[in-house]
């Protein structure tokens, strides 16, 4: 009984394992799904930013409306006193740099801020105001519609990036 000589093809079947240009090909393909991978999270993470980016604003946007329309909804049919002078002749005070502001300022008084039987340091009537100052949109507001000389008021920013 005569041995036959393996032949090439028997011989591949016997190697086990890859070629070099099926591991390089199969690297390639690991490459590419890789980098596609990490393009997708990337955007994912830029557009969660720019998400919560917009979502913040849009809270200061709203907090400042609603400090807005609860102010001017409250207006007051009342003259106030500032720096102890004689009252004004204006309900609503509207002129340039007024407060400090960087353009124009608002002032007026308001009401409905109640004072259950006088417990806090401030009466049911209040002097407010609104300033542009350094491109934030501020509050400026005392704790009652006629004050002394000298006090200041006390300052709450509302918004910023405001242009004037």
């Amino acid at each position: 009984m005569w041995r036959s000589k393996p032949n090439r093809a028997s011989k591949r079947r016997a190697a086990k394992g890859f070629t070099l240009i099926e591991v390089l090909v199969s690297i390639a393909i690991f490459a590419s799904l890789s980098v596609a991978a990490y393009q997708v999270v990337s955007q994912v993470q830029r557009s969660n930013e720019l998400s919560q980016e917009r979502t913040q604003r849009l809270n200061e946007l709203q907090r400042a409306m609603v400090m807005m329309d609860n102010d001017f909804r409250q207006m007051a049919l009342r003259q106030t006193r500032t720096n102890g002078e004689d009252p004004a002749g204006q309900l609503i005070f509207w002129s340039d740099y007024l407060l400090d502001s960087d353009a124009k300022g608002l002032m007026f008084a308001r009401v409905g801020w109640h004072n259950p039987q006088q417990q806090f340091p401030r009466g049911e009537v209040t002097k407010v105001g609104y300033r542009v100052k350094e491109e934030t949109l501020q509050r400026v507001w005392w704790r009652y519609p006629d004050t002394p000389v000298g006090q200041e008021g006390i300052v709450t920013p509302l918004l910023t990036q405001v242009e004037s």
